[in-house]
């Protein structure tokens, strides 16, 4: 079991780790994370499951447990996970961001550098050689006023 965890509150941490259940939203949320923090920055592996992903994020500098959770909320990490942290650190002093290395004794795979490509199946950039990537533009809403 990885285990990143503080004392209380206060205490600082580096890393954070971020868990997604559906395949779904695996790109929306590494997406996410490449904007905000980096290729270089966001390791991933897909869960022990084998249905999910998990990411951590690797900070340049501390950062106190709240501001971890504050990413944690902000990315997208998977809501029983969050709400079990977030009782733990208002009960206890301090979450313990938890991504199991095991679950019903299958491994996760091992960690590597966030990948878009591997995380999107089916990629809208997918298209046969010659032709032309279709490209996907909202239209213009009309404003009422």
């Amino acid at each position: 079991m990885s285990v990143i965890t503080a004392q209380n509150k206060n205490d600082k941490t580096r890393s954070v780790g971020v868990d997604v259940d559906r395949k779904d939203r695996a790109f929306r949320v590494g997406y996410t994370l490449f904007w905000l923090f980096g290729r270089g920055k966001v390791l991933m592996r897909r869960s022990a499951s084998g249905r999910g992903w998990h990411f951590l994020i690797w900070l340049d500098r501390e950062i106190t447990e709240r501001e971890a959770m504050q990413i944690r909320a902000a990315v997208g990490d998977c809501k029983g996970r969050y709400t079990i942290d977030l009782n733990r650190m208002n009960k206890h002093g301090h979450p313990e961001d938890v991504l199991f290395d095991y679950k019903n004794g299958k491994p996760a795979e091992e960690w590597r550098p966030l990948s878009l490509f591997e995380l999107n199946p089916e990629p809208f950039w997918n298209f046969k050689e010659g032709e032309q990537p279709v490209r996907y533009v909202k239209k213009p809403v009309r404003s009422r006023w």
